[in-house]
């Protein structure tokens, strides 16, 4: 049996949400996953998943999806302004391309430093990097298409945490302190 084609690609810098990269999630088959948001004016990171995902197709049209158009698959990257009929756009999308990876086992994350970020805390959506991805292709109970499986992450930068969530720093970060007086008793 001929093994499926892959490509693998690293791309940055995204900004990542829904990340779940220290604890798997989900109900019936959990994994480790994230969303890698990608700014429409990234045009070189967009045109390499799109180049990723064409070289998969190209290679699996005459084997798993003979007789198929790339655009009757089900395909990774996502328009962030079009999520599709009866959905709202998610805000932290608009303006944005997005590709969702996972896999089964933990994926490596480090900082600029390339030391392993060990502190969950140092890692949340919202905060900036690259991200390691294979591009696949599936066939699961008949259902086919292209998807993207976690490799690895490494964190560049912070940013405004999506989800509602915040740190006391990043809230705070522009408040001007002054110096206390201490001869000003009033």
């Amino acid at each position: 049996m001929a093994k499926n084609a892959t490509r693998k690609v690293v791309v940055g810098e995204v900004r990542f949400s829904y990340a779940h990269v220290f604890q798997p999630w989900g109900d019936t088959d959990p994994k480790y996953s994230v969303v890698a948001v990608i700014s429409k004016k990234d045009t070189h990171i967009i045109e390499d998943i799109k180049k990723a995902i064409q070289e998969v197709y190209e290679e699996e049209k005459q084997g798993m999806f003979k007789d198929r158009a790339i655009n009757s698959l089900a395909l990774p990257l996502k328009d962030g302004d079009n999520p599709g009929e009866g959905r709202e756009p998610n805000p932290s999308y608009v303006g944005s391309y997005y590709i969702s990876a996972n896999r089964k086992t933990a994926p490596g994350i480090i900082g600029r430093d390339k030391k392993p970020i060990v502190n969950q805390d140092d890692f949340y959506s919202g905060c900036y990097g690259y991200i390691s991805m294979t591009i696949a292709p599936y066939n699961i109970n008949g259902k086919k298409g292209i998807k993207a499986y976690l490799n690895h992450i490494m964190k560049t930068r912070d940013g405004e945490r999506l989800g509602g969530a915040s740190t006391a720093e990043f809230d705070f970060a522009d408040v001007p302190v002054v110096a206390e007086d201490v001869n000003d008793l009033y």
